[in-house]
């Protein structure tokens, strides 16, 4: 009897007590709100290996899907809404994101936004909270990143072409006189993202060079001239005939994080064309008449 008991109390102590069911990505259900209602600490530790690519109970890679709506997004933090009286918004538990928007930085370097993500276990699943990425931050550019992404930017920025006045577009001038021709030197600007960042492009004007469409050498000029009395920009016509002036206007770029106030120079230009009205010339002649009594 007592041999029985032994034996008995062996097993007892050899058998461990049994462990709570570990909740896993695909007992999760599917009640959006029920997803983050379980065991905080272990419903993080699941859902961050799932978002790895990793089943929590397995070391074999999970495959991402390949179509469908995103399961993870981020964004970068507008410098607008931290502006005094933006009208840009985020929702208030996120309104510490402005902290560090007047961090000053060194010449040479650029105040990066802070960017933050947030993630959904399936397309028709609730996303979870934004998470931040970065913090503001002071960064130096360098050529490859953020730059290089720039000068591609401005490289691809559609410019409107700038218009072509000819004697203030009525349609015809004489030969052997100065004919008055003007554009303008109006910048446009772009907001964008580039990178991942928020950033305004603009684009200036530098250079107009006229062709008069009469076979003569082009006229290069850094001023876009006026209409009359202006006459930094004219040319002669010697023969009768129809024409058109074409323009080819270089552009200088630049740009600046949304919310900067200063401007950098882009590492490259851009060139736009556009054409007048056709217009015809005319011949003045002289006679000589009998004056009046």
């Amino acid at each position: 009897m007592n041999q029985l008991i032994a034996v008995t109390l062996a097993i007892a102590i050899a058998v461990p007590a049994p462990s709570p069911p570990r909740t896993t990505p695909a007992a999760l259900g599917d009640d959006p709100a029920s997803r983050w209602k379980a065991d905080a600490t272990d419903r993080r530790v699941d859902i961050g290996a799932w978002w790895l690519g990793k089943d929590p109970k397995s070391s074999t890679p999970r495959p991402r899907p390949v179509s469908g709506p995103p399961l993870v997004e981020s964004r970068v933090i507008d410098p607008a809404m931290c502006q005094p009286g933006s009208s840009v918004t985020y929702e208030p538990a996120y309104s510490y994101r402005c902290d560090g928007f007047d961090l000053e930085c060194a010449e040479g370097e650029i105040l990066q936004p802070p960017r933050e993500t947030r993630s959904r276990l399936s397309g028709t699943a609730e996303w979870g909270p934004w998470t931040a990425l970065s913090s503001w931050q002071c960064v130096t550019p360098e050529e490859g990143s953020l730059i290089d992404d720039v000068r591609r930017a401005f490289a691809e920025m559609t410019i409107t072409a700038p218009p072509v006045t000819v004697i203030d577009g009525r349609g015809w001038t004489f030969v052997q006189i100065d004919t008055i021709v003007y554009s303008d030197d109006e910048p446009q600007t772009l907001t964008t993202t580039v990178g991942g960042t928020p950033v305004e492009l603009r684009a200036t004007p530098i250079e107009w060079r006229w062709d008069f469409g009469d076979k003569t050498k082009p006229l290069t000029t850094t001023k876009p001239g006026g209409p009359y009395p202006d006459k930094t920009v004219t040319h002669v016509y010697t023969r009768l005939g129809t024409y058109t002036v074409t323009l080819t206007a270089t552009w200088q770029g630049q740009w600046r994080l949304v919310g900067e106030t200063s401007w950098r120079d882009v590492d490259g230009q851009n060139t736009t064309t556009s054409t007048s009205e056709p217009f015809t010339t005319h011949e003045i002649r002289t006679r000589l008449v009998t004056p009046p009594s």
